[in-house]
C-alpha cells in the first residue's frame, strides 16, 4: 500500500511538473507571436510649396512590429518591395508610433535617405491592417506639408 502511495505521489508530481512546463512553453509562445513583425505596402503624398512640387502615391513599405501595448516601431522604404530606394543602408528611415483606441497619438518618421535626412510627424488611425496619417515634416528639399502616408497588410 505504501509503495502505491508513493507511485500515485510521483505520478501527480511528474504531471503537475509536465503541466506546468506546456503552461510556460504555450504563454512563451504567445508572447512571441505578439510581436511578430508584419509587412505592410501602400503610398505616400506631400506637398512642396517651395518648390512648387507634389509627390502623389509614391510606392512606400514598411515593416513594423509591436513593442509593447500602444507602442509600434519600424523601418521604412521608399519603394513597394521593402528595400532602400537611395543607397540609405538597410531601410530609408525608421518609424514609432502610439496608438489609443485605434487613433495614432503620435507618428515619427526619422528619413535617413543619403543627404536627405529630415523628420515627419503625424497623427491617424491604426487597426493591425491599415496605418493612415496625416503628417507635416521638413528634409533636404524643404517643409512637406498636407502629407497622407497610407500602408495596407
Amino acid at each position: 500500500m505504501k509503495k502505491l502511495l508513493l507511485a500515485s505521489t510521483i505520478l501527480l508530481i511528474s504531471i503537475n511538473m509536465c503541466s506546468c512546463s506546456e503552461e510556460k512553453t504555450v504563454n512563451d509562445s504567445i508572447k512571441e507571436e505578439e510581436f511578430i513583425e508584419e509587412k505592410y505596402v501602400g503610398h505616400w503624398t506631400s506637398e512642396l510649396p517651395s518648390l512648387n512640387k507634389k509627390y502623389d502615391e509614391i510606392p512606400i513599405s514598411a515593416k513594423i512590429k509591436k513593442n509593447k501595448e500602444g507602442e509600434y516601431t519600424g523601418e521604412f522604404f521608399f519603394t513597394a518591395v521593402f528595400i532602400t530606394c537611395c543607397n540609405s543602408g538597410l531601410n530609408d528611415g525608421d518609424i514609432s508610433f502610439k496608438v489609443s483606441n485605434g487613433s495614432v497619438i503620435k507618428f515619427t518618421y526619422n528619413d535617413k535617405i543619403k543627404n536627405c535626412n529630415g523628420t515627419f510627424e503625424g497623427t491617424g488611425t491604426f487597426n493591425n491592417k491599415e496605418l493612415i496619417i496625416d503628417f507635416n515634416g521638413d528634409d533636404c528639399e524643404g517643409k512637406h506639408e498636407n502629407g497622407k502616408l497610407v500602408l495596407r497588410k
